[in-house]
């Protein structure tokens, strides 16, 4: 258990690196994904919406998941490590966030479609988009990689690429709808530990201001929060004039990335500790 748990560290720490440095996009075909639900949907056609989410995404989770157990009593666990580096490599997108930002800096404005399209998410402006964007292609992942190992995060990406790609054909609307109710409740308890780990990258203050009221208020959902958190961690406090468009997307990246070396200490601490 011990070794498993360093290991993961390790494959976590090479997994960003390379998803930091290097665009990886051409390496994630999920397109696939429309063609299983089209041979799914009619298996089980009349089958109640979120059973038919749960029949797509189990059997594979739980295939990936035994696989990766497998194969870590193979070659002293070499193929257990390699395994978890493609799926998490994979399991990380749909492309790169940093790629993506770069991208933004170049016109980032909130009515231009063409930036704001390579957020890839549902969200109403760009400044809440570009914390969204994060949250569920790189932060979120972390989390479930870290909890439940290749076969949670390959769930995790499987439930957010059903809610994004089928929400856009019209009869798979109701299907895609529970995918997302899914999606927003793995969502919810990695945002709320971010919204703490802003703090620590960014103003203290004003994010811990900010997380207490939005966890005191049920009524606030996670791209509110994670929105809030985020633009306080920038000193930006609600009702404030925001910054530049170009500006924010930086400066939202920098403290993206101090949040992720903040939780990569953390780990590695605990690590070193077990």
């Amino acid at each position: 258990m011990i070794f498993i748990f360093h290991t993961l560290f390790f494959v976590l720490v090479a997994v960003l690196l390379v998803e930091r440095f290097f665009n990886c996009s051409k390496l994630r075909p999920w397109d696939w994904v429309a063609r299983y639900y089209d041979i799914i949907d009619k298996r089980f056609a009349g089958k109640s919406s979120m059973l038919i989410v749960l029949i797509m995404l189990l059997p594979i989770a739980i295939v990936i998941a035994l696989l990766e157990m497998n194969l870590r009593l193979w070659l002293y666990g070499l193929l257990g490590i390699l395994f978890e580096f493609v799926i998490l490599l994979y399991c990380l997108g749909p492309s790169s966030a940093w790629q993506d930002v770069e991208h933004l800096k170049l016109g980032a404005t909130e009515h231009d479609p063409l930036p704001f399209s390579l957020l890839n998410v549902e969200s109403n402006t760009l400044s809440s988009g570009i914390w969204l964007m994060f949250e569920r292609r790189v932060l979120s992942p972390i989390f479930w990689f870290v909890v439940l190992g290749a076969g949670g995060v390959f769930f995790y990406r499987m439930t957010e690429v059903i809610a994004r790609i089928l929400s856009k054909k019209s009869e798979s609307a109701p299907f895609a709808a529970r995918a997302k109710t899914l999606l927003y409740g793995l969502d919810w308890l990695p945002i709320r530990i971010n919204g703490l780990l802003f703090a620590l990258g960014g103003h203290f203050a004003l994010v811990i201001a900010e997380w207490k009221k939005s966890v005191r208020s049920l009524s606030v959902d996670n791209e509110t929060m994670l929105a809030k958190c985020g633009n306080a961690g920038l000193g930006i406090a609600e009702g404030s004039v925001p910054m530049e468009s170009t500006a924010f997307v930086k400066e939202a990246a920098n403290l993206i990335e101090r949040t992720i070396i903040i939780f990569m200490v953390i780990l590695a601490v605990l690590v070193l500790v077990v």
